[in-house]
């Protein structure tokens, strides 16, 4: 009789110490499983994410200074960008720079650019300010005597676009600011234009490319 206790006992511990193995071992393939639905996300959230480990950026639209040049002016256009202020966002600082025929127009400016989806690509949404250095000859329209007049202008301005961003650096972007003058708009001589001509902000950027880094 005590045999038999003692076997039926030695079965029981057998089957308990069996059902916690399992229930470890049944733990550990969750847990692996787990782990392995976190790496495969992070894989993914990598793949998709062409800007990881970027920081800034330096863009130049080449079209604009060859274009100006066939007409004997110079038109440079660029910028500097900052990617790791937000993973969902861009702050970049357009500059533009023109010469030719006399006068000079200088202009910089500072966007916040929301991009639409959870990563640093495709559409976004912008808003900025603007600031430009004017001097040019101004006069009556046709007028055999003109003068130079020179401002500072200081707007704001929304706008949307879109950016494509390699693996390798390189990028692309185009967009479009609609926007208004606040200051400097004021004309010192008459000219052709009228004075709501002079407030009215407008850019457009098609062939513009950067290297991240």
């Amino acid at each position: 009789m005590k045999l038999a206790v003692c076997f039926f006992g030695m079965l029981l511990l057998n089957a308990s110490a069996w059902c916690q193995s399992e229930a470890k071992i049944d733990t550990v393939i969750s847990l692996q499983k787990q782990m392995m639905q976190k790496q495969n996300e992070m894989y993914e959230e990598i793949a998709s994410e062409p800007l990881a480990g970027k920081k800034y950026g330096i863009e130049l639209n080449p079209a604009r200074l060859l274009f100006a040049s066939a007409d004997e002016t110079f038109s440079l256009a660029g910028g500097f960008s900052l990617f790791n202020v937000s993973r969902k966002a861009e702050i970049a600082f357009p500059v533009l720079i023109q010469a030719g025929h006399g006068d000079r127009y200088y202009e910089v400016e500072a966007h916040y650019r929301r991009f639409l989806g959870q990563h640093q690509k495709g559409f976004y949404l912008s808003g900025g300010v603007t600031f430009a250095h004017v001097s040019k000859k101004e006069g009556e329209f046709l007028a055999d005597v003109q003068q130079r007049v020179t401002r500072n202008k200081l707007g704001a301005f929304c706008g949307i676009g879109y950016r494509y961003f390699s693996k390798s650096g390189i990028y692309w972007g185009t967009g479009l600011s609609v926007g208004r003058y606040f200051t400097g708009t004021d004309k010192k001589v008459d000219t052709f234009f009228s004075n709501d001509f002079e407030k009215l902000y407008l850019d457009f950027e098609l062939l513009k490319f950067g290297i991240a880094f």
